[in-house]
């Protein structure tokens, strides 16, 4: 049997959702792994892909309780914005009415993250995915992996951030001797994005949020200067003040019960007048 069999035999036969983290995974099935010569690299690689291959096949639940922190900002259009380093955020200043899901990595997609989001836009058909990464070889594996993953779940629109001339900033030579760019080496990288963004995002698919947004600010303005919800405020105001002082007025007393149920209880209240 190989090392994946037998960590997939592990995985089916222990694993129940009952775990908080892929590590805490690893720590369970260690004992066992180590007798058959399997790293701590290895399992959790291939725990990661056996949980994920059994959510793309159909078990939503499976992930259970892992409660890892997530770095996907969800909102309510079916766009995902990706970037693959957390220490930038060329997406701070959308234009208005963007709501995207975003989603700060560092290096590959997480599949807990990405389960998390896909559960999150269940019902959307077609999602919208533009990414920003490194012009290098791991950059075209961040892209390659993130896109194949959430293909196996909606019709993808997807592209990735480009720039004309990657010799206007500072390269670097990759093991395989063609020329590198780091997203930190572009100084004016959001600006770029955002320019990038008008072309690839159909604007008519934010007309209703526009609209909804719109009728959000004319209703609070509304609220704001009607005389009459003024004057039913002052009128709830006013009950609320002299129900309370009723309330101040009970005679309340203090005992101590046999059983000690919560300390609330423990308070007799004469409400005559």
């Amino acid at each position: 049997m190989s090392k994946a069999e037998i960590i997939r035999e592990w995985m089916q036969d222990n694993y129940h959702g009952q775990f908080q983290s892929i590590r805490a995974v690893w720590y369970a099935a260690k004992p066992h792994f180590q007798k058959h010569g399997i790293s701590d690299k290895y399992a959790t690689e291939n725990i990661g892909k056996w949980l994920w291959n059994r959510f793309v096949d159909g078990d939503m639940s499976i992930y259970g309780d892992i409660t890892n922190s997530t770095r996907v900002a969800s909102n309510k259009l079916p766009i995902l914005l990706f970037c693959e380093k957390n220490t930038l955020n060329p997406f701070r200043d959308l234009p208005e009415h963007i709501y995207a899901n975003v989603y700060m990595a560092s290096g590959q997609s997480n599949s807990y993250e990405l389960a998390n989001l896909i559960l999150q836009l269940d019902g959307v058909d077609e999602l919208y995915v533009y990414a920003v990464c490194d012009f290098d070889k791991s950059g075209d594996e961040i892209y390659t992996t993130l896109t194949s993953k959430l293909s196996k779940f909606f019709t993808l629109k997807s592209t990735r951030f480009t720039v004309q001339d990657i010799y206007k900033y500072e390269t670097y030579k990759q093991p395989n001797g063609d020329d590198g760019l780091e997203l930190d080496a572009i100084h004016d990288l959001q600006e770029l994005v955002q320019h990038d963004l008008e072309a690839f995002l159909p604007y008519e698919m934010f007309e209703d949020v526009a609209i909804e947004d719109k009728m959000h600010s004319e209703y609070r303005k509304l609220v704001t200067k009607d005389e009459v919800l003024q004057e039913l405020q002052a009128k709830i105001d006013n009950r609320e003040h002299e129900l309370w002082r009723v309330a101040s007025n009970y005679d309340y007393n203090y005992c101590l019960p046999s059983d000690l149920y919560h300390l609330t209880d423990r308070v007799i209240v004469d409400t005559r007048q």
